[in-house]
């Protein structure tokens, strides 16, 4: 059974009145072809976010610590996995 999507949309909206983030996903894995799928997200007004989360760099460790990761700048943090410029 999927995750509620108004659900995980008001539980990144909660996280975002907490921490000052200008990004933030929800994202579960596809049994299917084990891909992450980003199921809700946040992105600032005119840019873009994607469909699909990188298996290896932070998310990836988000799924195999089962805890989140907080990062202040995720592009310092040891398990950026740059994906474009």
């Amino acid at each position: 059974m999927s995750p509620d999507l108004d659900t995980c949309r008001g539980s990144l909206a909660r996280v975002q009145t907490l921490l000052p983030c200008q990004y933030a996903q929800y994202v579960v894995e596809d049994p299917d072809d084990h891909e992450y799928r980003v199921i809700a997200s946040l992105v600032p007004p005119g840019q873009q976010g994607y469909a699909t989360a990188h298996r290896t760099g932070i998310i990836g460790q988000v799924f195999r610590l089962e805890q989140a990761i907080l990062a202040s700048d995720v592009a310092k943090h040891p398990l950026y996995d740059p994906f474009d410029a």
